[in-house]
């Protein structure tokens, strides 16, 4: 045993074979992860645009919602958008409570209900006063990692004051 000690030959390939499958784990890892970023980012921009696109009429219609729901999945783009949830809102806040005026639902994702109370921030807006909710969900499943996590959905909520008049109607909602 002891006329092996001094002998190093094939060391290199041990220690490659030792280090090999950690880096490659790592480098896995690394691209997963900026995927994920990338897609959280996305996620959290069609919240935004989707809030910023309807509080800047007065009135909306469901084919202008169907129309900014499309737009997410550009956003989204070049990832897929079928995993994409959009949610679209008109809350007002009265003197108990925050309410749903109207709903859109796109994806995984279904209307709120009209007249259901909604859990806005607090201090967000004042009494009678009316605020767009965009909500947005996407289920995101990582090529490699799925086997270890199962996918993680990202969430992003965005709210916007109307800018004309006090409140943004919709046809068909």
């Amino acid at each position: 045993m002891r006329e092996f000690l001094p002998d190093r030959r094939g060391s290199i390939l041990l220690e490659t074979a030792i280090a090999l499958p950690v880096l490659v784990l790592i480098l896995l890892g690394l691209a997963e992860f900026g995927e994920a970023f990338s897609i959280k980012r996305r996620n959290s921009q069609v919240a935004s645009t989707g809030a910023d696109l309807v509080a800047q009429v007065s009135s909306v219609a469901t084919s202008d919602l169907q129309d900014i729901a499309s737009i997410g999945g550009t956003i989204l783009a070049p990832f897929p958008s079928a995993p994409l949830g959009l949610r679209i809102s008109s809350v007002i806040q009265n003197a108990q409570n925050a309410t749903v005026q109207w709903s859109y639902g796109f994806g995984s994702l279904s209307a709120a209900a009209k007249g259901s109370a909604y859990a806005l921030p607090t201090d967000l807006i004042n009494q009678n006063q009316t605020i767009i909710v965009a909500q947005t969900s996407y289920k995101f499943a990582p090529p490699f990692g799925t086997y270890l996590l199962g996918g993680v959905t990202f969430t992003s909520t965005a709210y916007n004051t109307p800018r004309i008049g006090g409140a943004v109607a919709c046809a068909g909602c």
